[in-house]
């Protein structure tokens, strides 16, 4: 009789996440190690372009925005902001 209530004991969302437990653990390995990685070419960035990334994607500003507050011409701004692009895509795709 036991066998009967086997479903209704068992939660479909635990079987699931059973199932896909390596994957998961995978993915969250390769996204921790990518992280690590960003952090420290963020960190070794000079200093405008260490700035200008973090503006844009931590404070969520525009470069018109950012060049106000630095008191930077936008053109100086842009620079720093595509170099420092390069930079993390360069690291990203060498770490590949």
């Amino acid at each position: 009789m036991a066998s009967r209530n086997f479903y209704g004991t068992v939660g479909i969302g635990s079987r699931k996440s059973s199932l896909f437990a390596d994957d998961d653990l995978e993915a969250q390995l390769l996204l921790r190690e990518r992280r690590a990685l960003l952090k420290d070419v963020i960190e070794k960035l000079p200093p405008g372009q260490r700035r200008t990334m973090m503006l844009f994607y931590f404070d969520d500003m525009e470069l018109q925005e950012i060049s106000e507050a630095l008191n930077l011409s936008h053109e100086n701004v842009r620079h720093h902001y595509y170099r420092g692009i390069k930079k993390l895509r360069d690291a990203l795709t060498a770490a590949q």
